[in-house]
């Protein structure tokens, strides 16, 4: 019980509120892997999106955003291409933990 334990513990850490930065969720395997860019940087210029740092990102028009996330990924939103990203680091974070 106590491996499980520390184990929910080590993913609480690591997802901080689901606080993970971009460029640790978006890698150019990710990206490469789930659209036709081969970076996150390729994927916004691709949509006409700009942006200078994640704050700026947050300011996005969520609409615009959720719409070509859609016609570009699998994915039915940024949501859920958010957190298959977030399952694959935790997943890749835990196993360096062992």
């Amino acid at each position: 019980m106590a491996d499980i334990n520390k184990l929910v513990n080590n993913i609480k850490t690591i997802v901080k509120d689901n606080q993970i930065p971009l460029n640790k969720l978006m890698t150019p395997d990710f990206i490469s892997s789930h659209t036709k860019y081969n970076d996150f940087d390729s994927l916004l210029a691709g949509g006409g999106f700009e942006i200078t740092d994640e704050k700026q990102f947050n300011l996005f028009p969520s609409n615009d955003w959720e719409a070509y996330i859609t016609r570009q990924t699998q994915f039915i939103s940024w949501r859920e291409m958010r957190m298959r990203a977030m399952v694959i680091y935790v997943g890749y974070q835990i196993t360096l933990d062992d």
